[in-house]
């Protein structure tokens, strides 16, 4: 097993060498921590089976729901999705990238093992701010990603992870301060399978916003998704 290293862009960290050695770990089938949505997360090429593989173990996670992915441009949806509808592509022009996650049917011809057990009935999808974890993704193409802390609430540093989970993660990237946890919201997920989309959880993008996006957005309490 690779021994961990950590960069710390906020202190000094050259940036470029941590995109290439955490872009070099992806592609060994490793485990990246870097922030998505300003939150500790792990990140894996989605479509490697040792990396979904050594994610889940990292994080300590059974193979339940299907692991979200970041994606660099819209344009990738269109290769992830079965289909993209309209709801889906005002929603991705107007709100991507941001903490927006979108719940769409998987291209039954994709080969991935997101982690999930048995088939893959939906794939949650959602596009980084401009950043380290949107950089390493352009560079090497859709991640699964999931957050680092199994308490939704917590937020740690780039060194209080590395001691936390130690060599199980090859790279961590800090790229500013952790935010307070009473600032921080989830993701928005809106599932965008059906016509008109469902709003499945509520989020950091406010609801007005996603009506004047979709003005027959569908609202429910059934239900969270991943973050």
């Amino acid at each position: 097993m690779t021994r961990a290293v950590v960069y710390n862009l906020d202190a000094g960290a050259d940036r470029d060498t941590a995109l290439n050695v955490a872009a070099a770990a992806l592609g060994r089938g490793e485990v990246v921590w870097a922030q998505v949505h300003g939150t500790g997360c792990l990140i894996a090429d989605a479509f490697s089976v040792q990396g979904v593989t050594t994610l889940l173990h990292a994080r300590t996670r059974g193979r339940g729901a299907g692991l979200p992915v970041l994606v660099r441009e819209p344009a990738v949806v269109h290769a992830l999705f079965e289909t993209v509808g309209i709801d889906a592509a005002a929603l991705m022009a107007a709100q991507w990238p941001g903490p927006l996650t979108l719940l769409g049917n998987p291209t039954p011809s994709l080969q991935w093992d997101l982690g999930a057990a048995g088939r893959l009935a939906a794939v949650a999808v959602t596009m980084p701010e401009p950043g380290f974890a949107a950089d390493l993704v352009a560079r090497v193409g859709p991640c699964a990603y999931l957050q680092a802390h199994p308490d939704a609430h917590a937020q740690e540093s780039a060194e209080q992870a590395r001691a936390r989970m130690g060599d199980a993660v090859a790279v961590y990237v800090q790229e500013s301060a952790p935010q307070p946890t009473d600032t921080r919201l989830p993701t928005s997920i809106v599932d965008v399978r059906t016509t008109p989309a469902v709003l499945v959880r509520p989020g950091a993008v406010p609801l007005e916003a996603l009506r004047t996006t979709c003005p027959g957005l569908i609202t429910t309490d059934a239900g969270t998704g991943p973050q």
